[in-house]
C-alpha cells in the first residue's frame, strides 16, 4: 500500500515534468523574439525619421485669431465709422480716416483689445471722437498707434466714469480738440504721449495709473488723476493749467513738471510726492492740502512758493531754490499745524522757510541767501535756528569749526 502510494506520487511528478518541459523550451525563444521586435519598434518611434527635413523646426501657422477692423467685420452706425459690438481682439490694417459728425471707433462691448498696429486714426474738423467707449465698458486695452486731429472730441475717452480697467500703452494722442486720453477707474497708461490737445492731456479716475507718459502743450492740465491713483516716470510741460493734478491718496513718483502755467504738481490729501524735478512753473512748484509726504524733490524757479502745504504733512530732504519769480514766495511754506519739516535746503528764494501756524516740528534744515528772510517761523513751534560759524581753510585730514551747536536737531543759516 505504501509502495503504491509512493509510486503514484512519483509517476505524478514525472508526468507533470514531461508535460511542462517541451512547452517551456518552445516558449522561451518565442518570447525573446517578440520582446526584441517591440524594442526595435519603440526605438524607431522615439528616434523619429532617419532623414529629418533641413532647417530649423518651426510651428505650423494657424488662422488669425484676431478680427480686422474693417467695415465688413465691424460696420459702423449713424454716429460711428466702425463699431465693436462683441468681445474680442481687434486690429487695424491701415490708417483709419474719420468722417464728419462720427466717432472713428466706438466700443460697445466689454473685454476688448485694439491693436492699432502702428497705424493712425486721423479725424477731421467735425469728428466727434477717436476711440470712444459707449456706456459702462470694462477691460479695454488699446495699444501701439496714434489718435490725432479729432476736431470736435477727445482722442481716447470712456464716456461713463463708472467703467473700469482700461489700459492704454504706446499710444500718442495728438492735436485733439478736447482731451487726449481720458480713462475711467482702475486704468493704466504706459509709454503714451498726449500733446497739443484742447483740454486735459491725460486723465484717469479713481484707482488708475499713468506710467512713463508725456503730456505737453494742452490748454488745460497735463495729467489729472482721481483718488487712489498713481503717476510715475512721466513728464508734463507747457500746459495751460497745472502740470499734474491729483485728488486724495495719489502717488506721484519720479516725474518732471516744467513750464506749466499753474502749479507743477498739486494733490489734495494723503498722498506722496517723491523724487520729482519741478521747475519754472507759474504758481507753486508742489502744492498739497494735508497728510501728504513730500520727499527728495528738486523745486526751482516757481512763480510763487517752491513747496506749499497745510497740516499733518512730512516735508523732507527737498532742495528748493530761486522760487518766488512772479510773486514773493518761500522755498517751503507751511500753513497748517502738525507738520514736520526735516533735512531740507532753501536757498535764493524770497523767504527760505515760512511757517505761519504753531505746533510744527522743524529740524536739521539749512537756509542761505534768501532775499527777504531765511526764517519766518510763528511762535509755539518746535524749532532751533543757529547762525553757523565759518571755518578757516582746510587742507589735509583735519580742521574746520563746528557749525555752532551740539543739538542734533538744530537748523542752520549759512
Amino acid at each position: 500500500m505504501a509502495g503504491t502510494s509512493s509510486g503514484y506520487g512519483s509517476e505524478s511528478r514525472r508526468s507533470v515534468g514531461r508535460a511542462d518541459r517541451p512547452t517551456g523550451l518552445l516558449r522561451a525563444p518565442l518570447c525573446a523574439l517578440i520582446t526584441a521586435g517591440c524594442l526595435v519598434l519603440c526605438a524607431s518611434a522615439l528616434a523619429g525619421p532617419l532623414t529629418p527635413p533641413v532647417g530649423p523646426v518651426t510651428s505650423t501657422p494657424g488662422p488669425e485669431s484676431r478680427i480686422a477692423l474693417t467695415t465688413a467685420n465691424t460696420p459702423g452706425d449713424a454716429d460711428s465709422v466702425l463699431r465693436i459690438s462683441q468681445p474680442g481682439s481687434y486690429y487695424l490694417t491701415g490708417n483709419l480716416a474719420g468722417e464728419a459728425g462720427k466717432r472713428c471707433i466706438e466700443i460697445a462691448a466689454n473685454n476688448v483689445t485694439i491693436d492699432l498696429n502702428g497705424f493712425s486714426i486721423i479725424g477731421n474738423a467735425t469728428s466727434t471722437g477717436g476711440i470712444i467707449g459707449e456706456g459702462i465698458r470694462s477691460n479695454v486695452r488699446i495699444f501701439n498707434g496714434v489718435v490725432r486731429d479729432i476736431g470736435n472730441g477727445s482722442g481716447i475717452l470712456s464716456t461713463v466714469t463708472s467703467s473700469s480697467g482700461w489700459h492704454v500703452e504706446n499710444v500718442q494722442a495728438l492735436s485733439n480738440s478736447q482731451r487726449g486720453i481720458f480713462l475711467p477707474s482702475h486704468s493704466t497708461i504706459i509709454n503714451s504721449l498726449a500733446a497739443i490737445n484742447g483740454q486735459s492731456g491725460l486723465r484717469v479716475s479713481t484707482g488708475g495709473a499713468i506710467l512713463n507718459c508725456t503730456s505737453h502743450e494742452n490748454v488745460g492740465e497735463g495729467i489729472i488723476v482721481s483718488n487712489s491713483s498713481r503717476v510715475e516716470s512721466s513728464s508734463v510741460y507747457n500746459n495751460g493749467l497745472t502740470g499734474i493734478l491729483g485728488n486724495d491718496g495719489v502717488l506721484v513718483n519720479n516725474c518732471v513738471a516744467t513750464n506749466n502755467d499753474g502749479a507743477g504738481i498739486e494733490v489734495l490729501n494723503g498722498g506722496i510726492i517723491t523724487h520729482c524735478v519741478v521747475r519754472s512753473n507759474g504758481a507753486d512748484g508742489i502744492k498739497c492740502n494735508s497728510s501728504t509726504r513730500i520727499e527728495s524733490n528738486t523745486v526751482t524757479f516757481s512763480g510763487a512758493n517752491g513747496i506749499s502745504c497745510l497740516g499733518n504733512c512730512v516735508i523732507k530732504a527737498n532742495n528748493c531754490a530761486s522760487n518766488g519769480q512772479t510773486v514773493p514766495g518761500a522755498g517751503i511754506l507751511v500753513s497748517g499745524t502738525r507738520t514736520r519739516v526735516e533735512d531740507n535746503q532753501c536757498t535764493d528764494n524770497d523767504f527760505g522757510f515760512r511757517v505761519t501756524v504753531s505746533l510744527c516740528f522743524i529740524v536739521r534744515n539749512t537756509a542761505a541767501n534768501n532775499t527777504t528772510l531765511n526764517w519766518d517761523i510763528a511762535g509755539s513751534n518746535r524749532c532751533l535756528v543757529v547762525n553757523s560759524a565759518a571755518a578757516t581753510a582746510i587742507s589735509g585730514n583735519s580742521g574746520g569749526t563746528s557749525p555752532g551747536s551740539t543739538d542734533p536737531n538744530a537748523n542752520y543759516t549759512y
